[in-house]
Parts: C-alpha cells; sequence; structure tokens
C-alpha cells in the first residue's frame, strides 16, 4: 500500500523544505521524452562524488529529518541497497525514501512553475534581442554582463 506524505498546519513549529534538483543534465520535465527514455547513459543515473559532497553539505546546515527523492518513472525495484544518497542519509542517521508523485501533484507543481517559465522564456529573449541590437553584449552594462 503507498504511503502518502500529507502536510498539515503547524503549531508552533516550523516547516523548512529544501528542494534540490538532480543532478543529471535534464531539463524540467513531468513526463520524461521518447528519446531520453531510449538513451542508456541517461538512464544509467549516476550520482557524481560533487552531488554528493553538494547533499552532504546541505544535511550539515539543515540536519533535516527526513529525506524523500522523487521515484523515477522507470524504477520498479525496491530501494537499491548500494544507492550512495541512501547510504549517506542512513550513515548520517536520517530516514530516506522514494515517493512517488501523483499525477494531481505533479499537474500542481507544473501549474506553479509556469509562470517562472514564462518569466525566464522572456527574459531570454530579450537577452538575445539586446544582443542582437548592440551586436554584443554591452560591455558597460555589469547587471547586463552578469545575466
Amino acid at each position: 500500500m503507498p504511503e502518502v506524505l500529507e502536510l498539515k498546519p503547524l503549531k508552533d513549529k516550523h516547516l523548512k523544505l529544501i528542494m534540490v534538483e538532480s543532478e543529471f543534465p535534464i531539463d524540467w520535465w513531468f513526463e520524461v521524452p521518447k528519446e531520453k527514455k531510449e538513451d542508456l547513459l541517461w538512464s544509467l543515473h549516476l550520482i557524481s562524488k560533487e552531488y554528493l559532497q553538494l547533499i552532504d553539505g546541505l544535511i550539515d546546515k539543515y540536519s533535516p529529518d527526513f529525506a524523500l527523492e522523487e521515484k523515477p518513472n522507470f524504477w520498479d525495484d525496491p530501494l537499491n541497497p548500494n544507492d550512495p544518497l541512501k547510504t549517506l542519509f542512513k550513515k548520517k542517521g536520517i530516514r530516506f525514501k522514494h515517493a512517488d508523485i501523483s499525477e494531481n501533484a505533479e499537474f500542481y507543481l507544473s501549474a506553479a512553475l509556469d509562470e517562472h517559465r514564462s518569466m525566464l522564456q522572456t527574459l531570454e529573449e530579450r537577452i538575445k534581442e539586446i544582443i542582437t541590437e548592440n551586436g554584443s553584449v554591452p560591455s558597460e552594462d555589469e547587471l547586463f554582463q552578469q545575466l
């Protein structure tokens, strides 16, 4: 039977949620594109030493009570006993599980990101326009150079 993480209002407590983007070179999507499903290298999802160090640093900084990782769509097996993330969280005494995100939750999260996606796309288009108009990045504008 699937477990459900239900968040209710807390009395005299605070909930701190830290979301970490996967290190895998993927765009944000809720349905894996066909070409990625067939890409063996992408499907391996190897975890780098640097990513583990990042997670380790976040653990030290925030002292979480538990950690969840979205269960990959292709993964029907129980947690791999050699999973480096599982090993790291176990070593630190932190509960770790894979979570299946329901379609409703995925839609809600995706819809919440739509405004940000649109804003980023508009910003990217405007940056390209300015570069095209000027022939290069405006050298006198430090903020623009940072973008």
